[in-house]
């Protein structure tokens, strides 16, 4: 943990702190400058200092020395990255060296949000807000900051619990390999995923192949006017999830897809339906969101 601290004020002391609380399975080790010991466990000054090589890394320090430590973990080969920036994000020369480092694909790295990255069925909470959701089901991805926050919040009383959570930055948002994983975990059943600000066409034929398994909601989370919605509500229709606008009719939809998704005589009835396949469902689906997005920045203009 690069940039662990005791000090409850900084972003640093805040995440360890959330980590700590909770017994971890696995081992936790922090990275500071100054400090030989961070909550009673041995620090050190640099990653390359550890004697076993980490299974993952998580910055928490300043976003500006986020770009070295992606350097720094691709050379000694450490499979995973989680920067977590507080709201201010990164600066351009920041970001551009974080997007070069993501893609030489030698070290997976994740930029979040303060709300960071949850995974409770192995008590890893990676948070600045002391979040521990219980450990069940539902995978929550995000781009806006505080969006995992309030899907928690709105859902507080579900008894379903959380696979994992992950808010991304909205600078640089990759879902897809979160929509990947969800879609291969055995233990997420269902997804909410917030509205990307930018309809892709990637994004919504990979929601598309998780709905086919499993129950996926797609949640908005940000007012919208009456054509975005519309578009919204046409592209979730289209990739197979349940469209979500208010915190009320995320709650309905949380609840509805915790139910059988069809029933035998839907399926049947289905089945004996002349079959689409994947190509040309995904074609339609470019074809609707390339529309979506000419007709959008065509209001737009106007």
């Amino acid at each position: 943990v690069i940039g662990a601290s005791q000090r409850s004020e900084t972003l640093g002391g805040r995440v360890f702190a959330s980590m700590l609380n909770h017994p971890f399975q696995g081992r936790l080790t922090p990275v500071n400058l100054r400090h030989p010991t961070v909550a009673g466990l041995q620090a050190y000054a640099q990653i390359s200092q550890i004697d076993d090589k980490p299974d993952a890394a998580v910055a928490v320090c300043h976003a500006a020395a986020h770009p070295g430590i992606a350097a720094a973990c691709i050379r000694l080969r450490i499979p995973h990255l989680l920067c977590i920036a507080d709201d201010g994000g990164y600066d351009g020369e920041s970001l551009a060296r974080l997007q070069k480092a993501a893609a030489s694909g030698r070290t997976q790295i994740t930029l979040c949000s303060a709300d960071g990255f949850n995974l409770p069925a192995q008590n890893l909470y990676a948070n600045a807000y002391s979040h521990a959701p219980e450990a069940g089901k539902i995978a929550v991805v995000g781009f806006a900051a505080g969006f995992c926050s309030d899907v928690m919040q709105y859902l507080r009383d579900s008894p379903a619990g959380y696979s994992f959570t992950v808010n991304l930055t909205e600078q640089l948002a990759t879902p897809l390999p979160w929509l990947d994983w969800f879609r291969e975990d055995a233990g997420s059943h269902i997804l909410i995923v917030q509205y990307p600000a930018q309809p892709d066409a990637a994004f919504f034929s990979t929601l598309r192949q998780a709905a086919q398994r499993k129950n996926v909601i797609l949640y908005t989370g940000r007012s919208m006017c009456g054509r975005e919605k519309q578009i919204a509500h046409h592209l979730a229709e289209r990739s197979g999830a349940l469209p979500a606008f208010t915190p009320d009719e995320l709650r309905a939809a949380a609840w509805a897809a915790q139910m059988p998704q069809q029933t035998s005589e839907a399926v049947k009835e289905e089945s004996s339906a002349a079959p689409v396949t994947a190509a040309e469902d995904d074609h339609a689906l470019e074809d609707t969101v390339v529309t979506a997005t000419r007709r959008e920045k065509r209001d737009i203009d106007v």
